[in-house]
């Protein structure tokens, strides 16, 4: 009996060590706290023409935005325009009237975009903007040599004798070397021939509106009833310089019936 009761107290101390709680464990570290580095960055440009480029033709500008820490670019462009801002220290967005497609990606990082050159000399800038912050590079100046304006007015329809009873059309063409548009275009006109261009000579004018250079263009007259030589040329102003075509006439004639009153 007694080993029987011995044995069933060493079975409690072993079931009572079984079921002691674990030990508790250590809490787990925090995680670190990772400061934002800051960039140092720099806008250069690593290309702009040094020689003068024609109206009309497409140069490339290029430029190098420099980082010690990788870093993306909001946007980044070149901001031109045809007059000198180079004394604004701090340039915003509205500095210059005109920029090229703004481009995202990263910095450090090389860049470049194209301009087509006007009729001046234009003055551009590199931006870039980093995590809200705008970085500028300083005025750079393209020249540019413009190419002349040449216009020509060619009356190139009108008849060279009709029927005063009948309307006829006058055609005539403005060719130009570039599209420009038209601060005023007339199809001047009179019974007396100009001995030299001017409003005075041909006291009668068909004004054509919203006119451009070059383009073709046509009035139709009116029968004039009346046996006359009329005169005609048509008179443009294209950037407040005066054109006129050559002087065509043309002869109305009106019909032995009409004139007999038969």
């Amino acid at each position: 009996m007694r080993g029987l009761l011995a044995a069933f107290a060493l079975l409690l101390l072993v079931g009572c060590a079984m079921v002691q709680p674990p030990e508790e464990q250590p809490p787990a570290p925090a995680a670190p706290v990772i400061e934002p580095q800051e960039a140092n960055i720099a806008i250069e440009f690593t290309r702009v023409p040094e020689e003068v480029v024609e109206e009309g033709e497409t140069f490339v500008v290029a430029w190098y935005v420099g980082s010690d820490v990788v870093k993306s670019a909001d946007q980044t462009a070149l901001h031109y325009g045809e007059e000198s801002r180079a004394d604004v220290a701090e340039p915003a967005a509205d500095t210059y009237p005109y920029l090229t497609l703004p481009q995202k990606g990263t910095v450090p990082g090389a860049y470049d975009a194209g301009i087509t050159a006007g009729e001046k000399d234009i003055y551009v800038r590199a931006h870039v903007t980093v995590e809200g912050e705008d970085y500028w590079t300083d005025e750079r100046k393209v020249a540019v040599r413009a190419i002349p304006l040449n216009v020509s007015v060619r009356i190139t329809g009108a008849p060279r004798e009709i029927n005063s009873n009948s309307g006829f059309d006058v055609n005539w063409t403005v060719e130009s070397n570039k599209a420009k548009p038209v601060e005023r275009m007339e199809l001047r006109y009179g019974i007396t021939a100009g001995s030299e261009a001017g409003a005075t000579a041909y006291p009668n004018a068909i004004v054509i509106e919203d006119a451009g250079a070059p383009g073709s263009f046509s009035v139709r007259m009116e029968p004039q009833k009346i046996q006359a030589i009329m005169y005609f040329r048509v008179h443009v102003v294209i950037e407040s310089r005066e054109y006129w075509s050559d002087e065509v006439a043309v002869r109305l004639v009106q019909p032995l019936s009409y004139i007999s009153g038969f």
